[in-house]
C-alpha cells in the first residue's frame, strides 16, 4: 500500500512539474508574441506607413506624385497598403469598406470615385460596372485619379444626354473568374448596369496559373485539416512567425536575384511547362469571356473586355525606376507576347480591346511602383478604352 502511495506521489510530482513547464512555455510564447505584435504595430504605425518607400528609393517614389508632399505620399500609400481584406463568399476575399483622406471604399464594395454616382444605382442613368485587380482598383493613387474616375470623365454623357456613372468594383489580386462571380452576385442582388467593363492581364498571367484564387490553400487547410490545422495556422500567422518568414523571404529573393543575374536559364522541361501553363491561362480567359457574354446578353448589358498594359511589355524600362527586384522582366514579357499571339490566332471579337501596347514609345513615368498605374497612366488607359468603344460602336449605346 505504501509503495503504491509512493508511486502515486512520485507520478503526481512529475506531472505537476511537467504541467508547470508546459504552462510556463505557453505563457512565455504568448507574452513574446504580444511583445512582438506591439513592436510590429508601433513600427507599422510610425515608421512603415509608406510601404512602397520602404522597398524603393524615396526620391523615385516622390517623383511619381508631383504636387504631393512626402507626408501626403506616406498617407496615401498607408491608406493603400495597410487595409486588410475582408472575407467574401465564393470569391474568398474583397476590399474592406474604408474611409480615408485619399482611399475610400463604399459598403457596397466599390472604390469611390470622382463625382461618384448614387447607390443603389439609378436606372435613369447610364451605369457602368468596372472590374479588375489592384491596378484597376487604383492601388497607389487617390480616388479621383483611378481608372474608374478617368473612365467616367472620358465617357461623359451618352448620345441621348443621359449621365454615365462608373462603379469601380475592382478588387486586389482578382483575376477573370473571380470577376465573373462578383458580377453574378451583383446581378443577383438586383444591381443591373448598362455596361460591364473587365480589365485583365496581369493577374491572369502571373498569379493564377494553378487556377486558384489567393488564400485558397488556407481555406482548403481550414476545411480539411481541422483542429490541428487551426493550431498550426495560428502559430504560422503570429507576428513572430511573420517576422521570421519575412527574413527567409528576403534571403530567398536575394538568391533568386543572384541566379537571374548569373544568367541562369530554365531547363527545357521548365520552358515546356511554362508554355503549357500559358496556353491554359489563355484558354481559360477566352472561356470566361464567353460565359460573361452569355450572362450580359440575357440581361441586355454591353460587355467590354480590356487587356491591360504592364510595364514589362512594350514600355521603355529606362523610364521605370521600380523595375529592380519586382519581377522577372523577360519571363513576364514572354507571357504577354504569347498572349498577343493567342489573340492574333483566336480573334476575341469587337468587344475585346487590346490596350497592352498603348505605352509603346512613350518616354515618361507611368507607374507608381512595380506595376500599379499612375494618374497619367489611368488617364491614358481610360482614353484608349473609350476611343476603341466609340470606334467599334460599343458606346454611345446603339439605339
Amino acid at each position: 500500500m505504501r509503495s503504491q502511495m509512493a508511486a502515486f506521489e512520485k507520478t503526481r510530482r512529475y506531472y505537476t512539474i511537467l504541467a508547470l513547464e508546459v504552462f510556463n512555455t505557453i505563457l512565455i510564447l504568448l507574452l513574446l508574441n504580444v511583445a512582438v505584435f506591439l513592436v510590429w504595430k508601433i513600427k507599422r504605425t510610425y515608421w512603415d506607413r509608406n510601404a512602397v518607400a520602404a522597398k524603393y528609393d524615396t526620391a523615385d517614389v516622390n517623383k511619381a506624385y508631383p504636387g504631393l508632399t512626402t507626408e501626403q505620399v506616406n498617407t496615401l500609400l498607408g491608406e493603400t497598403w495597410t487595409r486588410p481584406v475582408a472575407y467574401d463568399p465564393f470569391t474568398h476575399f474583397r476590399e474592406r469598406p474604408f474611409k480615408g483622406a485619399y482611399v475610400n471604399v463604399a459598403h457596397a464594395g466599390f472604390r469611390v470615385g470622382k463625382d461618384q454616382g448614387p447607390w443603389p444605382i439609378n436606372p435613369k442613368n447610364y451605369n457602368v460596372f468596372l472590374f479588375g485587380g489592384s491596378t484597376t482598383f487604383g492601388y497607389g493613387v487617390a480616388d479621383d485619379q483611378t481608372l474608374g474616375s478617368h473612365l467616367q470623365g472620358a465617357l461623359d454623357e451618352t448620345a441621348s444626354g443621359t449621365k454615365a456613372y462608373v462603379y469601380n468594383f475592382a478588387q486586389c489580386s482578382y483575376y477573370s473568374p473571380q470577376e465573373r462571380i462578383l458580377f453574378e452576385k451583383l446581378l443577383m442582388s438586383g444591381a443591373t448596369p448598362n455596361m460591364a467593363v473587365f480589365v485583365d492581364g496581369l493577374n491572369d498571367l502571373y498569379e493564377c496559373f494553378d487556377d486558384k484564387p489567393r488564400f485558397s490553400d488556407q481555406y482548403e487547410g481550414l476545411i480539411e485539416g481541422g483542429m490541428l490545422y487551426n493550431l498550426t495556422a495560428a502559430v504560422r500567422e503570429s507576428p513572430l512567425a511573420k517576422l521570421v518568414g519575412k527574413a527567409v523571404g528576403i534571403v530567398a529573393e536575394k538568391r533568386k536575384k543572384a541566379l537571374a543575374t548569373s544568367g541562369a536559364k530554365g531547363t527545357e522541361a521548365e520552358q515546356s511547362r511554362e508554355k503549357a501553363m500559358m496556353a491554359a491561362a489563355a484558354a481559360r480567359y477566352a472561356e470566361n469571356k464567353k460565359l460573361l457574354e452569355a450572362i450580359c446578353a440575357g440581361s441586355r448589358i454591353q460587355p467590354v473586355f480590356v487587356w491591360q498594359p504592364v510595364p514589362y511589355y512594350k514600355y521603355d524600362l529606362d523610364c521605370h525606376p521600380f523595375k529592380k527586384g519586382e519581377f522577372s522582366t523577360k519571363l513576364r514579357a514572354g507571357r504577354y507576347e504569347a498572349m498577343a499571339g493567342f489573340v492574333r490566332d483566336h480573334p476575341l471579337g469587337d468587344d475585346f480591346l487590346w490596350c497592352a501596347d498603348i505605352q509603346d514609345g512613350v518616354k515618361e513615368m507611368l507607374y507608381v511602383d512595380g506595376f500599379h498605374y499612375s494618374a497619367a497612366m489611368n488617364d491614358r488607359l481610360a482614353r484608349a478604352i473609350t476611343g476603341l468603344m466609340r470606334e467599334r460602336g460599343l458606346f454611345p449605346p446603339r439605339k
